[in-house]
This record gives C-alpha cells, sequence and structure tokens, in this order.
C-alpha cells in the first residue's frame, strides 16, 4: 500500500520503483534518490564507499546456518571468520555493563544471536563491531540497563572529521537538498552530522549556510 513494486524478470534483474513523494528518503542498494549520483554508493554508515564490493558489503545480511548442535555457521565465509564472530560475540560477556544486561533479560541468546548474524554479515568493516555495539546498547536499555560507554572510543575515532558516532540516527542524512525530507521513523547507528548542522558536499555545515542554489528548506532567505 505504499507504492512499492518489485519484479523480477526472467533473466533474474530485480527493478524496484517507488512514487515521486518517496525522493530524497529512501537509501541502500538503490541510491538515496536525490537526483545526485555522486552520494549514490553511500554505505549504512552514511559514509562513501571505497569501491562496489564494500558499497555492497555495507548493506548485505545473511542468515547464519544453525547445526543440530546448535553451532552457527557464517554461509559462504570461510572457518576462521566463524570462530573470530563466535570469539568476538561471547567476549561481550566481558563486560560488567553487558553482562548486568545479560542477567536482567534473563534469556540473552537473542542478543547473542543477532551479534553473531551481524557480524558474518559485516565481518571485516571498520564499523561492523559499532553496529552490534549500538544494537546491543539499544536492547539493554529497553531493559532499563543503561550502557552509556557503548559505543567504544574506536567507533567515536572512526567518523571523518566534523562527524560523530550515534547509535541511534536518522536513516536519510539531513542534506541541504530540497528533495530531503526528515521523518521520524527507525533509526540506525552511524556516522552524522552534529545537531543543527546538515551534510553538503561530503561535509558538515550550519543549517543556514545552505547554498542559496540548493533551494534548501533550511537556508535563510
Amino acid at each position: 500500500h505504499h507504492g512499492l513494486v518489485v519484479t523480477v524478470r526472467k533473466d533474474g534483474t530485480i527493478v524496484t520503483s517507488l512514487p515521486d513523494g518517496y525522493t530524497g528518503q529512501v537509501c541502500g542498494l538503490c541510491g538515496n534518490a536525490n537526483f545526485d549520483v555522486r552520494d549514490d554508493l553511500t554505505t549504512k554508515h552514511h559514509l562513501r564507499a571505497k569501491d562496489t564490493s564494500e558499497f555492497l558489503a555495507s548493506w548485505s545480511l545473511s542468515t547464519p546456518d544453525e547445526r543440530q548442535h546448535g553451532h552457527l555457521k557464517c554461509p559462504d565465509k570461510p572457518r576462521y571468520v566463524t570462530v573470530k564472530v563466535t570469539e568476538m560475540c561471547r567476549n561481550m560477556r566481558k563486560d560488567n555493563g553487558i553482562a548486568a544486561c545479560f542477567k536482567a533479560v534473563q534469556n540473552p541468546r537473542p542478543i547473542l544471536k543477532m551479534c553473531f548474524q551481524h557480524m558474518c554479515s559485516c565481518f571485516g568493516s571498520p564499523y561492523c563491531f559499532c553496529d552490534v555495539q549500538a544494537a546491543v546498547k539499544l536492547a539493554c536499555e529497553k531493559h532499563n540497563v543503561s550502557l552509556s560507554h557503548l559505543p567504544g572510543e574506536a567507533c567515536e575515532s572512526g567518523c571523518p572529521p566534523g562527524m560523530e558516532f550515534n547509535t541511534c540516527g536518522p536513516v536519510v542524512t539531513p542534506r541541504c537538498s530540497p528533495h530531503n525530507k526528515i521523518r521520524n521513523g527507525p533509526c540506525m547507528p552511524g556516522c552524522f552530522c552534529p545537531e543543527g548542522q546538515v551534510l553538503h558536499e561530503r561535509r558538515c555545515i550550519d543549517k543556514h549556510e545552505c547554498p542559496a542554489d540548493s533551494r534548501s528548506p533550511f537556508r535563510r532567505n
């Protein structure tokens, strides 16, 4: 009922279309639909991908295989990836705050499984574990367990100059573009401009600094 149409052709090609009202309000494999092809290869962390492979890896999702004995395996990945991912997720228990959270939720298996699934899909990305930490933080806060120290300093320092890591930022990056309409809705972790600023030509500027030719709703008349 939202007007989304997905067509699968005989040759395996998948074509997705949306009404004009979604201009500048989407992100992902189909780009931002804001009439600017320069930012179409943007990762889910709102950063420009180095190449197509990095772009695809950022948005990929995988479902790990669950064997009869309850062991998880990262599909289509070398065995060492599964071993490393399992170790990293289990080591979360060593954090006192996360340990308290696991005790509060009584059954931490869904959180650990989420960690495993996410790490499988983005292993090798510098922001991979940052996503997991952000997701764990949000899950724990629902059980009134505060994890203010997450994500760690490594996530904060990994953002480009002028941007900051936010565990729950807008899915659509605030920009000067008139097609960029920010709505309340789901959030995601990543690098964002500080409060009161928008992204313009790969750097953060104050809203009132948006150029006149951008027809931005933020600029001063």
